[in-house]
């Protein structure tokens, strides 16, 4: 009971970390002015030389970093395409003479990364942003606001790394089971593949991944491990490794035999009258001949059917 209680809590937790992390679908072309908030933005797939002016619309004020009380902020997303990414942002014509303050964001419900404040009086200085530990291929976001609200000119200017994707790899076969019964629940695991920002998990008919449906799509770092309940279809587990800015890869897939564990038959006992009742092995007590059966959990979680005859001797 305990086991099953643990297991479902896990596959909530997986559940809601998965809504609440969806994929960030990559820009139109040309791509829109920068977005009013991280979680409307979309994928930028190369903004070196990006030209725009911070003048949304107010936001809630939210402060991150410790310094940084967010006013008129645009959001870009962007896939990083190496560890380190510096950038400059060049500001002219602000309007209070104060400029910009930045940050880097590895999603949109934690603080940032890494941020620069800027400061008073630094209109038209450029205004770095720098960080070492991005992983290539993962989809992050930069946030341009205005210091004091001031509103600037500005462009977004590359100064070393790449804000270009490299191609996903082709992620290796799942780890996991690869017999199963209907009901089963069993966990599918993939090293982090190089270049993935997100994974696409499917499972056979009527399977949940995670808690969800036959399919899956979580952003990484997520996403390298599954929990698949099984209903009655017979197929694969698959996955593949995709990024914004580029084809998704080829999938890798793990063959599945879904088949009910088969009865398990016990001795027949054969019991004397006057030995009455008679303790089945599972607890309750019998006075009559018959075949007795009782309902346990076996393999992965799988109903398993135990059947136990049972034959009483009359008195002579």
């Amino acid at each position: 009971m305990g086991k099953k209680l643990l297991l479902s809590l896990l596959v909530l937790v997986a559940t809601y970390l998965q809504m609440k992390a969806q994929v960030t679908p990559p820009c139109g072309n040309p791509p829109p002015p920068g977005a009013n908030s991280c979680t409307t933005t979309c994928v930028y797939c190369d903004f070196d030389g990006y030209m725009g002016i911070n003048n949304g619309p107010p936001s809630g004020g939210n402060v991150v970093c410790g310094q940084i009380s967010i006013h008129n902020d645009q959001w870009f997303g962007f896939v990083a395409g190496s560890t380190t990414i510096s950038i400059d942002i060049l500001t002219s014509n602000c309007q209070n003479g104060d400029g910009l303050q930045v940050a880097f964001f590895a999603n949109c419900q934690d603080d940032a990364i890494v941020c620069n404040p800027g400061g008073q009086g630094q209109g038209g200085q450029p205004l770095n942003l720098t960080y070492n530990n991005f992983v290539p291929g993962q989809t992050y976001y930069l946030m341009i606001d205005g210091w004091v609200a001031d509103v600037c000119n500005y462009e977004i200017d590359v100064i070393d790394g790449s804000v270009t994707a490299p191609p996903p790899a082709t992620p290796p076969v799942p780890q996991g089971p690869t017999i199963v019964c209907p009901g089963a629940t069993a966990v599918y695991t993939i090293p982090d593949v190089d270049g993935a920002g997100y994974y696409v998990w499917t499972a056979p008919a009527g399977s949940s991944i995670n808690g969800g449906g036959a399919s899956a799509n979580i952003p990484a770092p997520d996403g390298t491990t599954v929990t698949v309940t099984f209903g009655n279809g017979t197929g694969a587990v698959c996955v593949r490794a995709g990024n914004a800015c580029n084809p998704i890869s080829p999938q890798s897939c793990k063959p599945i035999t879904n088949q009910p564990i088969p009865p398990t038959i016990l001795p027949k006992q054969i019991v004397c009258n006057e030995d009455l009742p008679f303790e089945l092995p599972w607890g309750p007590q019998v006075n009559t001949s018959g075949t007795y059966s009782t309902t346990l959990d076996s393999y992965l979680g799988c109903d398993s059917v135990v059947k136990l005859p049972v034959v009483v001797i009359p008195p002579k």
